[in-house]
């Protein structure tokens, strides 16, 4: 429930709706289930803190699971990867600023792996690949890519773009760049060397109709690229009207099928669903078959 000086959490009973627990914050709040806690990221930004919270009673079960820091650190995305969250900030203080990447387990509230020596960019979100992290750092000629433990860097697959988001499909990195003033581009690493594979042009940014939990407002890779079986799915811009789906082989990069959305027209969101791939247009629904791209329903 928002209030004009926070927001406040309440635990309502499913069975009779009785308010069982409510907790205020000071700003507003962020939520997300991750097995059986909360995720709570709350307060404003340059300050923001994540709790994990007993859904029922409200109360803090563990803080971010690290020891505290001599810089005050203001978190930025967390991403759920299973039973590990990924966590993105900012540190601040009279030590220096810059980003860091912390991974905490749930099944024992401890953070195994943290990257606090490295001048981290936490506005991209860190993602598991390769065996290990794969994450984003400040550089004096912008941004490259860094894999952890294994230490390689990279610059980024197209120069003079940005990193906006990225996501590990099989043995390849899928990273989406742009540069604010055109429409952004998907080029794939290798999830392992960062070694460049393959480029496929512009993609639309779609709303995802299923998202995975997170929090934060940092862009999800899930906004312009669809995974499934080792396949992974874009939207391309075709025309004002509508877009081309396609479908790519990630074993190989190979184009498996491409196929003019004419038919839905501009799509707000689309996902994967009950084995087909949804795409929501203004007034049309479709289900494709992820293999072929055909219609296995309308409505």
């Amino acid at each position: 429930m928002a209030r004009a000086t926070g927001s406040t959490l309440l635990s309502i009973h499913a069975s009779h709706g009785t308010v069982v627990a409510d907790r205020t914050f000071p700003a507003r709040v962020e939520i997300a289930a991750w097995h059986d806690v909360l995720l709570v990221l709350h307060g404003r930004e340059g300050g923001r803190t994540l709790e994990i919270l007993d859904p029922t009673t409200l109360q803090t079960v563990a803080g971010p699971g690290r020891a505290p820091m001599p810089d005050a650190e203001s978190v930025v995305s967390v991403t759920v990867e299973g039973p590990l969250l990924l966590v993105s900030g900012e540190k601040r203080g009279l030590f220096g600023g810059g980003g860091y990447v912390s991974v905490i387990d749930g099944r024992t509230m401890q953070e195994p792996i943290a990257l606090r020596d490295k001048v981290i960019e936490p506005t991209v979100r860190p993602v598991l690949a390769g065996g290990g992290i794969v994450t984003v750092l400040k550089t004096p000629e912008g941004h490259a890519l860094f894999a952890w433990p294994s230490g390689v860097t990279a610059g980024m697959p197209i120069a003079n773009k940005r990193l906006l988001a990225m996501t590990p499909v099989g043995q390849m990195l899928f990273t989406v760049l742009g540069d604010g003033s055109s429409a952004p581009e998907l080029a794939t690493l290798d999830a392992t060397t960062l070694a460049p594979r393959f480029g496929y042009g512009p993609v639309v940014e779609t709303a995802p109709l299923v998202a995975p939990a997170a929090l934060g407002s940092t862009p999800l890779a899930e906004s312009y690229i669809q995974r499934n079986e080792g396949r992974a799915l874009l939207l391309a811009p075709a025309a004002p009207t509508h877009p081309d789906a396609r479908c790519i082989d990630t074993r190989d990069g190979g184009i498996l099928w491409s196929r003019s959305l004419v038919d839905v027209g501009l799509v707000e969101a689309w996902g994967f669903c009950g084995g087909g791939l949804i795409v929501r247009g203004t007034r049309t629904f479709r289900s494709l078959e992820p293999r072929a791209g055909t219609v296995i329903a309308r409505f």
